[in-house]
């Protein structure tokens, strides 16, 4: 971790980050080098660095000098090889003759930064650039679309000129050029900053655009034979553009940014669901944005998505609506609702059937289910549609959004009568009663089938031709106008927020929206509000609620977030979020890798049981109850054994090869369905991605047996691969009847063929084939009995107890002394505060191995108050360095559980220190996973001195006499009253001393020296103190045969 200082103020780096990721980093986020996305805002930013080439997701360029920053560094005594300081004892700055861009220039420790605030330099450069851009701009401003969020007008209002001193014509380009049906190019407006030209070299790989001319004249231009419309990502560079060169012809000229309200939410074009800002001005939505997610889309968003926006304005059904004979009868909601369930009640459940859809919400799918138990129908699916052009970015196969949650609800996991069978089943008469939600029927049924339904009840988003057979007709809000959470492909779950109004406002609904509408408080009077764009509809949530409320008598869901919680409470995967969470939570995926390996892990010791039972011999070591625990010993083994590569490998490829195989072999698990919730990628075509991904682990098995240098391994790869190509064959010839079957090549369809009846299982349909791909499976991978290994050494000596009581002898409470920061500083030719600076980096590292290991109680001597004797600028930088540790580090502190414990004469510590450690104490207070104490301007003597006169007052006080006080009177008045004595005392720096630290709690303390500078103190070292410390037999004054070890 680095400190640079910008404009006089410290901030943490991570080694490798730039001086305008610096001033972008979220505060909260500074340890985690991660960034803020861009924004010329100051929301969320330390440090303000106006810019317009430079985009996180695009190279460096650094052609537009706006970011222009002035740096240096401190200046080093060549003789003492430390700091020069001034009179004040500030370090001497050496500022670099020329000022540099902040997009491209790295960070190095203690490098000082100063921006426009506080260098004048800077500011003039900035004024200078932004005059120079402006030269040939011209003043569209009153006519582009860009106006009003437009960088370049925000930049040059905050650091440009008043006004421009240029009196000539400027330099015409072309204007209005269409780049094919999206895109409106306006070359004189460009500033060709060229992120539009790198967007189509770095993110698509295309190469669409080129930068044509020279000099004045030079401006980007599609390339030769390109046509942008072909680009399904071609409208990002709209919102890459920091200037309104670039526009879009869909929304040119159609709004003003400040007559419309931005709402974050989700696109539900396809199963992606990336991240958008919807635009809506009189209640109607005029455009889609994309928002910053980096779990989901980046900052980015597909063409696709960013256009598909008019449905939502468009054909809307609106109030529900009763047939009477031939026509339709409006009716009050509670009236329409009342009907539906009185239709549902009358026919028994076997005649009813409930169409769900992929693009309803969580919430949605749930309260269907619900009304399904109430009446208790089974017969409750839903369709599944297909995108025929996707790509590995945010154009997904799964054309529906919330695929995921319905199979995480278990929406259709009983049913008896699917999506497949409903068109003969309403034939044949068995269903009589449809209740469609949010999904047409004409796209499952044709309209003949349709109409020999007796009753059908519809709750549409658009006046469809399928409404007209419905006896009720129960318009549902769309995804624009409600509160849902919906689940992505990637397993991220998010949801939507309104932005439009609803005729009849539900209370959710109005605290959802946001209140900065231009319309929000308007009447049918004003010229900015018409009221035939408010639709009456109902979040289909609600409507399904209300059938219930119906049917029960009872109230069942007020809010989405209630049902929200319900289905958090009653699906595992969901119990640790709310509503206040999600939006960028990963819901899936970690329990499939881990239930996994823990699943193959028991199935290999379960045949390492039978193995040895054919052998007649005890098997695997018994480690745990009943050997449960083997697994985990066999893993420890296998981190912790030596790694011996042959004398005569190629060590390259010999670390490389079993990587080769491993990223094979979990690269197939994306597309294998764990069940009907949990599945990583859907592809259309995962049967074959299974067998081609798994058969590149034959080239790492090769590669490993080449790679050892020896003829014997090498012939054993390739009897390996060989063997493994073998079976493959019949596997692969096994899978195809599959296939065959199941009339698709895609795991997820395959896995739902089989969910329709126990009897299209592929194991009853194609037994014999079932068998073939089992023995194969068995034998390829050596598994018993093809492949019997041999007997392993059964230990019958006490030493396996012996390893495990060791592993329960971890120390609990562990001090060190933190000796050797200035020898150290010395050694590398640096200042003695140096020394301390890299010593608290280390003490970072100790704490999280602490935590690791399990130790409750770490101490350490941070300052003694013989430390008083050093060099006046000594003792004040090691003061301010803990003011600005502890501040940095609180909020971590708090974040890893961690209780920070202050020993030793605080009050006579300077007033900032003492200040910034009371704060620390005070918010780590309710920590329990580790109390870390800290020693400072701590002596053993002034302690145990400190304790003898509170013991004396309290005789004079009368509060105990001479005959009371013992150890544990003394105990209990020492700073470390309700700390446990050190079991472990670490000293590195080679002294062989306990420097007046902890003298009367290290009575039977084990004592461990270590010939290593505290700085160069690490991770290792500390495992290997612990390890000698298990070693020791801690007697307590008695001998090795009293001690008893408890039994594993």
């Amino acid at each position: 971790m680095f400190r640079i200082f910008i404009d006089g103020k410290g901030y943490s780096a991570v080694e490798g980050q730039t001086i305008i990721q610096v001033a972008d980093a979220k505060k909260n986020d500074l340890d985690k080098g991660t960034y803020a996305m861009h924004h010329i805002k100051t929301l969320g930013v330390q440090v303000e660095i106006p810019r317009f080439c430079y985009h996180e997701s695009l190279s460096v360029a650094g052609n537009c000098r706006m970011c222009l920053v002035e740096y240096g560094m401190p200046k080093v005594d060549p003789v003492t090889k430390k700091y020069v300081l001034d009179e004040k004892g500030d370090p001497v700055i050496q500022w670099m003759p020329k000022l540099t861009t902040a997009c491209s220039t790295k960070v190095i420790d203690e490098m000082r930064v100063k921006t426009h605030v506080t260098s004048p330099l800077v500011k003039d450069a900035q004024r200078g650039i932004l005059e120079f851009i402006l030269i040939n701009h011209p003043l569209d401003c009153p006519t582009c679309d860009q106006a009003g969020e437009c960088p370049l007008q925000q930049i040059t209002y905050k650091y440009g000129p008043e006004s421009s001193r240029f009196e000539f014509e400027k330099v015409h380009k072309p204007k209005r050029e269409k780049w094919g049906s999206k895109i409106v190019f306006d070359a004189e407006r460009c500033i060709n900053c060229t992120r539009c030209v790198r967007f189509f070299d770095e993110y698509t790989g295309t190469h669409d655009l080129e930068i044509v001319q020279r000099g004045w004249n030079n401006y980007p231009s599609p390339a030769s034979g390109k046509s942008l419309d072909e680009n399904p990502y071609s409208m990002n560079v709209i919102d890459l553009c920091p200037v309104g060169a670039l526009t879009s012809a869909d929304y040119r000229f159609k709004s003003r940014v400040w007559e419309m309200s931005g709402t974050e939410t989700i696109s539900l074009n396809n199963g992606k669901c990336s991240n958008i800002t919807m635009w809506v001005r009189d209640n109607l939505v005029m455009r889609f944005t994309p928002r910053f997610n980096p779990l989901v889309n980046g900052h980015f968003i597909a063409d696709e998505d960013r256009l598909n926006y008019k449905w939502i304005n468009e054909n809307r059904a609106s109030a529900p609506k009763l047939r009477n004979v031939n026509q339709f009868v409006e009716r009050t909601w509670e009236e329409a609702i009342c009907e539906a369930a009185t239709i549902l009640k009358s026919y028994s459940p076997s005649e009813i059937f409930f169409l769900g859809s992929t693009m309803s919400s969580l919430e949605t799918m749930y309260a269907l289910k619900k009304l399904a138990e109430k009446l208790g129908v089974l017969n409750i699916d839903y369709a599944t549609y297909r995108n025929n052009l996707f790509d590995n970015k945010l154009i997904s196969s799964d054309a529906t959004p919330n695929r995921l949650g319905a199979e995480l609800v278990d929406l259709s996991s009983n049913r008896v009568v699917s999506v497949f069978s409903l068109s003969e089943d309403i034939q044949k008469g068995k269903i009589k009663c449809v209740l469609a939600v949010e999904d047409d029927l004409l796209n499952i049924l044709n309209y003949e089938v349709l109409e020999r339904l007796e009753s059908y009840i519809v709750l549409p988003h658009h006046n469809l031709k399928s409404n007209q057979m419905a006896k009720v007709v129960l318009p549902a809000a769309t995804f624009a106008e409600m509160v849902g959470s919906f689940i992505n492909v990637d397993g991220v779950i998010q949801l939507t927020r309104p932005a439009k109004v609803l005729k009849f406002q539900n209370r959710e609904l109005m605290w959802e929206l946001v209140s900065s509408r231009l319309d929000i408080h308007g009447t049918k009077f004003d010229k900015w509000v018409r009221e035939e764009n408010l639709i009456d509809a109902k979040p289909a949530w609600e409507i399904l609620c209300g059938m219930l409320t119906a049917l029960s008598k009872e109230k069942s869901f007020n809010s989405a977030r209630d049902i929200f919680e319900k289905i958090c409470a009653e699906i595992p995967d969901l119990s640790h979020l709310n509503y206040k969470k999600i939006g960028g939570k990963i819901v899936l995926i970690v329990t499939i890798v881990v239930g996994l390996l823990i699943t193959v892990a028991y199935t290999v010791l379960a045949e390492r049981w039978i193995a040895a039972a054919i052998q007649r011999r005890i098997g695997p070591n018994r480690v745990g109850w009943h050997g449960v625990l083997q697994p985990f010993a066999d893993l420890l083994k296998l981190l912790f054994k030596e790694n011996i590569k042959p004398k005569e490998a190629n060590k390259f490829y010999h670390t490389i090869a079993p990587m080769i195989s491993l990223v094979a072999a979990f690269s197939s698990i994306a597309v294998i369905p764990f069940s009907s919730s949990i599945l990583i990628a859907d592809v259309p075509v995962g049967v074959l991605f299974v067998l081609a991904v798994t058969s590149v682990g034959v080239y790492g098995i090769t590669l490993s047996g080449w790679a050892s240098g020896s003829t014997y391994s090498s012939l054993g790869g390739l009897r390996s691969s060989a063997q493994m190509v073998s079976y493959e064959i019949a596997m692969g010839l096994a899978v195809v009847s599959v296939v065959v079957i199941s009339g698709s090549m895609s795991m997820h369809d395959i896995v739902k063929h089989q969910t329709t009846n126990p009897l299209h299982w592929n194991i009853v349909q194609n037994f014999f084939g079932f068998v073939i791909f089992l023995i194969s499976a068995f034998a390829e991978t050596n598994r018993a009995p093809f492949d019997l290994p041999e007997a392993e050494q059964e230990l019958k000596d006490p030493k396996p107890k012996l390893v495990e009581k060791q592993k329960q002898k971890v120390p609990c409470h562990v001090a060190i002394i933190m000796d050797g920061n200035g020898r150290w500083a010395k050694k590398q030719n640096l200042p003695r505060l140096a020394g301390h600076y890299q010593g608290v980096k280390i003490v970072r590292d100790v704490v999280e191995t602490a935590i690791e290991l399990g130790i409750s109680y770490l101490t350490l001597f941070a300052f003694s108050t013989e430390n008083w004797k050093r060099p006046k600028e000594e003792v004040f930088g090691i003061m301010n360095l803990t003011i600005d540790v502890v501040k940095r580090e609180t909020e971590d502190l708090v974040k890893n559980g961690v209780r920070i414990l202050i020993i030793g004469d605080i009050n006579t510590l300077p007033s900032d220190t003492k200040q910034a450690l009371t704060e620390c104490v005070e918010k780590t207070k309710l920590n329990t996973r580790l109390m870390l104490v800290l020693a400072l301007n701590y002596g053993s003597r002034w302690e145990i001195t400190q304790a003898v006169k509170t013991i004396i007052k309290g005789i004079h006080e009368e509060k105990w006499t001479l005959e009371d006080i013992d150890e544990t009177m003394i105990q209990n008045n020492l700073s470390t009253k309700n700390i446990p004595d050190p079991d472990l005392l670490i000293r590195t720096g080679g002294g062989f001393r306990v420097s007046n630290f902890l003298l009367w709690q290290i009575a039977y303390t084990e004592l461990i020296v270590l010939d290593v500078l505290w700085p160069d103190f690490n991770r290792t070292c500390f495992n290997e103190a612990i390890r000698e410390f298990q070693q020791r037999e801690r007697r307590y004054g008695m001998i090795s045969e009293q001690l008893e070890y408890p039994e594993n």
